[in-house]
């Protein structure tokens, strides 16, 4: 695989990360997973069309394909339980034999990599701000550390999505989420009494010109919630690219209102 030359414009030259590029176009990759041998790709528009299948051969990679028919829910299901006709509805993968590739479609919302060096398997998940309210992250790490996984070995990589400066979120729901986020400052007869100050009192929200609105960061509020349960910032890499912003790059359902996506995919670790 060959680094793309940073001179084309449409690719910028991220800290940590790096894109590849192929005949059809650029995929990108995080520099953490593929020092742990972890092969796995960020896929974008330019390969509008193109099932895993495709992709795959791509990647020059042989391994089984699993991906879910995504619903924004808390379920995360076993690979190798996914091939299924009709396919299973779901929005999180985890790993559970050698050779397996973990595909999810994202377009504004987040993809999310986990990954063990030490056991080789990984997770991938479809993660929305109703994923994010129903903890399907805390549930995906909670399933390798009940498979044995040792938390401070664990790499997680939040990818492409959009970003907060471009994220009107209806403040009712925001204010589920921060409680979610913060459940001391929850009322115990009113569950959803949340102050001002307090939802604004962090790096996830921030204030909307619609005054009913906030703006979300979901990569914030991801890594929140991880690091609540104990995981150090510094195992959580965070693209910092806007599928909103990139329009060149990215599909975005808040920019086309198209249902359009592109592929993420992780493969267990090749050594696994």
């Amino acid at each position: 695989m060959e680094k793309i030359a940073t001179q084309n414009h449409i690719y910028k030259e991220i800290s940590g990360w790096q894109w590849v590029e192929k005949d059809l176009g650029g995929f990108l990759q995080a520099e953490c997973l593929l020092d742990a041998s972890f092969q796995h790709a960020f896929f974008t528009k330019k390969w509008h069309g193109k099932k895993p299948n495709e992709l795959s051969s791509t990647l020059d990679n042989q391994a089984s394909i699993h991906y879910l028919d995504q619903i924004h829910s808390l379920e995360i299901i076993a690979a190798s339980k996914s091939n299924t006709d009709p396919k299973r509805k779901g929005d999180g993968l985890i790993s559970d034999k050698k050779n397996q590739s973990l595909w999810v479609y994202t377009a504004d919302c987040m993809p999310v990599f986990i990954a063990d060096p030490i056991s080789g398997h990984v997770a991938a998940i479809h993660a929305g701000w109703k994923g994010l309210i129903n903890g399907i992250l805390i549930k995906g790490l909670k399933r390798f550390i009940k498979n044995g996984s040792r938390k401070n070995n664990l790499l997680i990589v939040l990818g492409p999505c959009i970003s907060k400066e471009n994220y009107s979120f209806d403040k009712i729901h925001a204010e589920s989420l921060a409680t979610k986020l913060h459940p001391k400052i929850s009322n115990k007869n009113n569950p959803k009494s949340i102050t001002k100050y307090d939802l604004y009192d962090s790096k996830v929200f921030s204030k909307d010109q619609d005054k009913s609105k906030v703006k979300l960061d979901l990569r914030m509020a991801g890594q929140y919630q991880l690091t609540r349960l104990g995981l150090e910032e510094s195992q959580i890499t965070i693209c910092p690219l806007c599928t909103f912003k990139e329009n060149e790059i990215f599909h975005s359902w808040r920019r086309e209102q198209v249902k359009s996506s592109q592929w993420n995919v992780i493969y267990t670790q090749s050594k696994y």
